[in-house]
């Protein structure tokens, strides 16, 4: 198959940074890793959430009358849990799950916010814990509040946007699907305001929406360590650094996987394409393992690359999660990390109480005893309209 290299250059403040797309045999360079994802569906493992955890731990969240919670996001970040719900309030939990108090209100006033974007992009929290940042559509406002709830700052969106990721000293990257009608601009897919609101830098691109489409247009993978920013059909991932910065981290191989340009803008075929592409891929990074969701037709591969040694497999599994040989609970996928050792989920108990019966007896063999006895004591004390439990697992 021929080789196809694309490159989208992104003008930076007179310098150009490129965007390598529709590449097969990129060459490594500056610590950038390629990925390559069909040696990881190919090298499908059957691996057990004890081989690679050295614990498990769950965090049952306070449930009180003033904090009801029906979650689109939770972050775990400095041993402090951030939830926005539904109805977009956004409530802070210490480390043992008790709660805090609410962050903000909701109101047309000085001191509160418009509302935050709907499901889980409407919340980010700096990487120390200190800073929670709103983003409402409502308002087309991003709102920075303090950990003690006061209101700290607040600036209007210069662009309507569907993404967004706190960067250092105030500043935000965000993602407009819109770039392409702002008249005072080039095509443009990610940008950047400080603190006061001001644009300060646009990323030209080729690849734009022309029209609405319920897709990825792109997204934002962050954790207390980093930013990762990815632009769908594109082979590289980029980590954004505080001044924005975009540094290519990864190259991913998609090898006869990848899907041609042409279905990028065709909205009717991209949410369910006919071939088997390698779509979507999403990542977490912790300090020795990269972990990779990609969309395949209408499944989903997971995997794990090791930075180490570079190795890479997919997860032998049929339900996209890690199988829970450790203490016989929930089977493990993260929604996020610390950066570090830490990754975690959020479980319901309704479905911790009423797991699904041939699930159960597809359950793989307990390997430690003790943090089985101790999950079923968990249980014990849940009731099944409780708030959400964190699972929280820390890496060998």
């Amino acid at each position: 198959m021929k080789s196809i290299i694309r490159v989208f250059s992104f003008i930076i403040l007179g310098s150009f940074l490129f965007v390598a797309c529709n590449n097969q045999n990129l060459i490594q360079k500056n610590d950038v890793i390629t990925i390559d994802l069909e040696a990881m569906v190919d090298q499908n493992q059957a691996i057990g959430l004890d081989e690679i955890a050295q614990e498990v731990r769950y965090i049952p969240l306070e449930t009180l009358p003033e904090a009801m919670l029906n979650p689109t996001k939770l972050l775990y970040v400095n041993k402090r849990i951030f939830v926005l719900n539904r109805t977009v309030e956004i409530f802070l939990f210490n480390d043992e799950g008790k709660f805090i108090r609410q962050i903000g209100t909701i109101g047309p006033g000085p001191e509160e916010y418009l509302g935050a974007l709907g499901g889980p992009h409407g919340m980010e929290v700096s990487p120390d814990g200190a800073y929670i940042y709103y983003y409402s559509t409502r308002g087309n406002i991003a709102y920075t509040y303090n950990i003690e709830g006061e209101k700290v700052n607040s600036f209007s969106l210069k662009y309507l946007s569907w993404r967004y990721a706190p960067l250092s000293e105030g500043r935000h990257i965000m993602i407009s699907p819109y770039g392409s009608f702002s008249p005072d601009s080039v095509d443009f897919l990610f940008y950047l305001q400080d603190g006061s609101g001001k644009v300060v830098r646009k990323y030209p691109s080729s690849q734009v929406i022309k029209m609405m489409g319920d897709f990825s247009i792109g997204v934002f993978s962050t954790d207390p360590k980093r930013v990762l920013a990815y632009q769908p059909f594109c082979d590289t991932v980029f980590q954004v650094d505080g001044d924005g910065e975009m540094n290519p981290a990864f190259y991913l191989n998609f090898g006869d996987h990848r899907a041609p340009d042409e279905l990028y803008a065709d909205m009717a075929n991209i949410m369910s394409p006919k071939e088997s592409y390698f779509l979507s891929p999403k990542l977490h990074q912790t300090k020795d393992k990269l972990f990779i969701r990609i969309r395949e037709l209408k499944k989903y591969h997971v995997g794990i690359y090791q930075f180490d040694d570079g190795n890479i497999y997919s997860i032998k599994t049929d339900n996209t999660k890690i199988p829970n040989d450790l203490d016989g609970g929930p089977d493990f996928w993260p929604s996020g990390t610390d950066g570090e050792q830490h990754l975690y989920r959020m479980l319901q108990p309704f479905n911790m109480l009423n797991p699904d019966e041939e699930k159960l007896r597809n359950k793989p063999e307990v390997k430690d005893k003790d943090a089985a006895e101790a999950y079923q004591r968990l249980l014990s004390t849940l009731n099944e309209n409780d708030n959400p439990v964190v699972m929280v697992i820390k890496l060998k």
